[in-house]
């Protein structure tokens, strides 16, 4: 899969872009195009924002599911059924998405989100950061991390517990 955010839809494009930040953000003048080949397949999406935010974008796109990190909202978004899932708002900006064991894990500027493919969120913890939430390595049981606390060099390790977002170590 290949995937490219762009200001404007790709010239060859004759298709309608979905849009993927819900009806209320059609209000917004900020748009970007998400383009997805993948299979010989092109699929466009649409996102409406207010303010820029924040540098990181990201997506990943699991059985169907299409989740998007980009500026202040985190997306899930049901490609079959073309269906909104989630639309999370996130602290400050999005910071980075990873998938693991079936569930998605979202960092924004302060804090991590454990998501099911569904769009319910398992958990969200407390600060674990003021600048920056980053993800190193993910056990059986825990989540190995840190968290920036003095921009731009005051990280600082934790250790979450990966079923319930608990700090077991900071």
């Amino acid at each position: 899969m290949q995937y490219t955010f762009q200001p404007s839809l790709p010239t060859d494009y004759n298709g309608q872009s979905v849009l993927i930040s819900g009806k209320d953000s059609l209000k917004y003048g900020g748009v970007e195009y998400l383009v997805v080949n993948e299979d010989e397949k092109q699929q466009v999406f649409e996102i409406r924002y207010e303010f820029h935010t924040g540098p990181f974008k990201e997506i990943l796109l699991v059985d169907g599911i299409l989740a998007v990190g980009f500026e202040e909202f985190f997306y899930l978004f049901d490609t079959i059924t073309n269906e909104l899932l989630l639309k999370l708002k996130m602290e400050f900006y999005f910071g980075k998405l990873h998938y693991h064991e079936n569930l998605f894990y979202v960092a924004d500027a302060c804090h991590l989100f454990s998501i099911m493919k569904s769009g319910d969120i398992i958990w969200e913890t407390d600060d674990l950061a003021i600048d920056g939430v980053i993800i190193d390595k993910f056990t059986k049981d825990k989540i190995y991390g840190k968290g920036e606390h003095d921009p731009p060099e005051g990280w600082i390790d934790f250790i979450l517990d990966k079923m319930t977002g608990k700090v077991l170590k900071k």
